[in-house]
Order: structure tokens, then C-alpha cells, then sequence
């Protein structure tokens, strides 16, 4: 199962990340974030959504669905609800060198910089930190 769910992840157009608890997600915005659940006992997961005025909420239609059907609902989901340029994998920004202010955010968090990372790459370092402290008390790992 796990290397199936990489690839598929792999395959998406969206950018995914994933916690240091396996969390799958999707960040929004900084006060909204898209993630995965596994259904107890199933191969099935649920999708979820964090805010940070409301915590963790499920959809209207809260069905367990097979991993494929998951991701495809969540990630309309992420690109009715983020500007494509913040969620898409191939984004043009993703590229650029690191901006002082990222690099400084790192430092201040105690995140280690690979040397040569990008823009996106940092990024991703940052939200995984962050959405790990969020997510990492309130849930269960999907993976």
C-alpha cells in the first residue's frame, strides 16, 4: 500500500506534503489546510479540512472513499479554494532561490536548509513544520 500511495501522490499536478506523522496535506493558506485520514481497520480514507477559526472539520459528505477518489475530491477542493499558483507543483516561484526571509523563518524555527534547496523546497520545510504542530495532537496518522 505505501508505495502505491507515493506514487499516486507523485503522479498529482497539486503539491503534497506529508508530516513527520504521515499526514498527507494540502496547504491552503496559512490558516487552512486539506488533509487525509485513514479510516480504522479500512483502506479507505476520509477528508478533512483545519482552519484556524474552527479546528478540524469533515465535509458535508463525510464517506470513507478508496485513495484515488480522495485525492481527486481534495484536490478540487484545494484548487477551487488557493490561487493555482500557491498549490501547483510545476509553480514558476517553486524555482527561485530562497528568499532572506524564508531562510530566516528556518532559522528562528531550527529547520535545516539543504544546501542548494529552492524556493518551493523551503517552503515545503516550513509547512511541514507548521502543519505538523497543528495537525500532529488533534489526528491519527493516514498513512
Amino acid at each position: 500500500m505505501e508505495v502505491e500511495e507515493i506514487s499516486l501522490f507523485g503522479q498529482s499536478a497539486i503539491r503534497w506534503l506529508r508530516t513527520a506523522e504521515g499526514t498527507w496535506f494540502i496547504r491552503i493558506t496559512s490558516a487552512m489546510v486539506l488533509f487525509l485520514v485513514r479510516d480504522p481497520g479500512t483502506r479507505l480514507y476520509r477528508m478533512r479540512r483545519w482552519t484556524e477559526a474552527n479546528g478540524v472539520e469533515p465535509p458535508r459528505d463525510d464517506a470513507a472513499r478508496p485513495l484515488p477518489d480522495a485525492l481527486a475530491w481534495l484536490e478540487q477542493q484545494a484548487r477551487v479554494l488557493a490561487p493555482g499558483a500557491f498549490v501547483a507543483k510545476a509553480a514558476r516561484w517553486r524555482a527561485a532561490k530562497p528568499s532572506p526571509k524564508q531562510l530566516g523563518l528556518c532559522r528562528r524555527l531550527g529547520l535545516t536548509v539543504p544546501r542548494g534547496s529552492s524556493a518551493g523546497d523551503v517552503a515545503d520545510l516550513i509547512d511541514q513544520d507548521r502543519v505538523g504542530q497543528v495537525l500532529g495532537p488533534l489526528i491519527l496518522p493516514a498513512a
